[in-house]
């Protein structure tokens, strides 16, 4: 268990988000009325944790044992791969093509 309460049993998901949005809202980072992008969540944390860790090269097997996640698809919806990422891996992997004239 990563949080606890103070009689040593698990923190429910209703503080860990209080916290985390009240803090975030001090920061300038959270706007509760605002649209999807101007929110920061314990979803974005997880989102933001999974990614450095994968980007950063830890094995998979490693992060999903730290989030504890239980299927391998669950951590990769949080995984997000922006698109210059994506360029930079498919041409590093993908073999030279020697197409047209010799």
């Amino acid at each position: 268990m990563l949080f606890l309460a103070k009689t040593g049993n698990r923190i429910t998901r209703s503080p860990i988000y209080r916290i985390v949005t009240d803090y975030t809202e001090k920061f300038g980072i959270h706007n509760p009325k605002g649209h999807l992008h101007e929110k920061f969540t314990p979803h974005c944390l997880w989102v933001w944790f999974t990614t450095w860790l994968r980007r950063s090269g830890m094995s998979k097997d490693f992060i999903k044992e730290l989030r504890g996640a239980t299927r391998g698809e669950a951590m990769d919806i949080y995984d997000q791969i922006s698109p210059d990422e994506l360029k930079v891996a498919y041409m590093k992997h993908m073999p030279v093509l020697r197409i047209g004239p010799q």
